[in-house]
């Protein structure tokens, strides 16, 4: 199609009705990449329904109440990038339902209520797709990020360490406090 509309037979004013047909012939071909690209496009609620399930079976199997709260599942991404945010998504997932949200009895020892709430939100941010995580659980615990790293050999001492730092190290390769 670009081949076509820089060729001079097409740009020559004598041809006038090949000028013409060739416009068309331009406007289908990016009317058809528009639907190709639409085509490419699905909602995240696929993935988040796995999650609801995953959510629903760990908190069982653990003897922890926990709400699962949804928002933007029908934000639309690109079919590919579904697949690349799916076990990112799981993995998140479950560390909020086994290290962040408490068992029942801890919860309300610390005042909270016995059920746990792990929410996912999903929204369009200008020509990218937001995904926030939130649990209301006990959060990030320095004192034993600190012990794993050491134990595992990531860090030699977390003395001088902020918080900040200490939190950057669950991103380790092969890092878990289980």
């Amino acid at each position: 199609e670009a081949i076509l509309m820089q060729d001079a037979v097409v740009r020559d004013a004598a041809n006038h009705g090949l000028a013409q047909k060739v416009r068309h012939a331009d406007k289908i071909v990016r009317e058809l990449q528009d639907l190709s690209l639409g085509l490419r496009m699905v909602p995240l609620k696929g993935a988040i329904t796995k999650l609801q399930r995953v959510v629903r079976d760990l908190a069982a199997r653990s003897g922890k109440q926990i709400a699962f709260e949804v928002s933007g599942e029908e934000t639309e991404v690109d079919r590919t990038l579904v697949d690349l945010l799916a076990d990112p998504l799981l993995h998140m997932v479950r560390n909020a339902v086994d290290h962040g949200i408490e068992p029942p009895s801890e919860r309300l020892k610390a005042g909270k209520p016995a059920m746990g709430t792990v929410r996912l939100e999903a929204m369009q941010a200008g020509d990218r797709v937001l995904v926030k995580l939130h649990d209301d659980g006990r959060g990030l615990q320095r004192e034993k990020i600190l012990r794993k790293a050491i134990e595992k050999g990531i860090i030699q001492s977390g003395d001088t360490m902020s918080d900040a730092e200490v939190f950057e190290l669950i991103w380790a390769p092969g890092f878990s406090t289980a």
